[in-house]
């Protein structure tokens, strides 16, 4: 099959004992349908150094390493786009996603999403760079997103996702009015989850949050949110009869704390609060 490169790699963690390796590859590694097709199709799926299949089960401390075929690893095609670039060094590059574009693609069929022109944007400098998201944030959400400029450095920065060295705060418009802040850490799809919030200021009818999440588990913010009553404004999948209308969802990925993988120095990135994006009623 020739040689063969590593894209991604898992410690299992106790919570996901007896989990399939399919369902870490989508849920945990969060690697495209596409790409684990291509995976399993070339035999890249590795459980503590021996190969194995996507229907099976892992327990506490397994190791799984996943690996394509050099010849096989899924290109991205270079789209050109208007992108506000946050933060560029050697490294890394962060960018503030706009509202109703994808980190990437799932299926083939869907619009251009952030990695192609982000793609685009290494080209247009002449750099034969790959476009690395380090994580990811909900197609209707805007704010930083952060790129590896290679593999190496996508590999560290995907070790301190999930402890203490990264924070994620997230700016948001609930409806109703917050006087003080809250921990949720009501499980999702039988996992743990924990999102904090304060209140930023508080409006006739709905408030500004400023919210931070703990785990990454799938539209958090906006299930944790709904699940106390006040749910995000313009949400149209979990409050689509909302009788407060402000043209989008208004959920922002406000600032992105870690530590430089290269420096050592601590980061933050931040993208300024769209206000433009909202009709607000009776705004102060």
């Amino acid at each position: 099959m020739g040689k063969k490169k590593q894209i991604a790699a898992l410690t299992v963690h106790p919570e996901l004992t007896g989990k399939k390796v399919i369902t870490l590859l989508q849920e945990e590694l969060k690697i495209s349908n596409r790409q684990i097709r291509k995976v399993i199709s070339t035999k890249g799926l590795f459980l503590n150094g021996r190969p194995i299949h996507s229907e099976s089960k892992v327990k506490a401390g397994d190791r799984l390493i996943v690996k394509l075929p050099v010849n096989e690893e899924v290109k991205v095609e270079p789209v050109p786009m208007d992108l506000t670039v946050i933060y560029e060094d050697d490294w890394l590059l962060a960018v503030n996603k706009e509202t109703g574009l994808n980190v990437h693609n799932t299926k083939p069929e869907e619009p251009p999403a952030l990695v192609n022109g982000v793609a685009y944007y290494f080209l247009e400098q002449k750099k034969m760079i790959a476009p690395r998201p380090v994580h990811r944030i909900d197609r209707d959400t805007s704010g930083v997103v952060l790129f590896a400029k290679s593999a190496g450095i996508q590999k560290e920065l995907s070790q301190q996702w999930g402890t203490e060295r990264v924070k994620k705060k997230y700016w948001a418009l609930v409806e109703g009015e917050v006087r003080k802040g809250e921990v949720i850490k009501v499980p999702l799809n039988g996992k743990k989850a924990c999102t904090t919030f304060s209140p930023l200021k508080t409006h006739k009818g709905y408030t500004e949050l400023n919210v931070e999440i703990l785990t990454g588990r799938t539209h958090q913010i906006r299930k944790h949110l709904k699940l106390i009553g006040h749910p995000i404004l313009g949400d149209r999948l979990y409050h689509p009869y909302s009788k407060i209308t402000v043209g989008r969802l208004a959920l922002h990925a406000w600032v992105l704390e870690l530590v430089h993988p290269r420096t050592g120095d601590k980061l933050v990135l931040e993208a300024p609060i769209p206000w433009a994006d909202f009709t607000l009623p009776g705004k102060e």
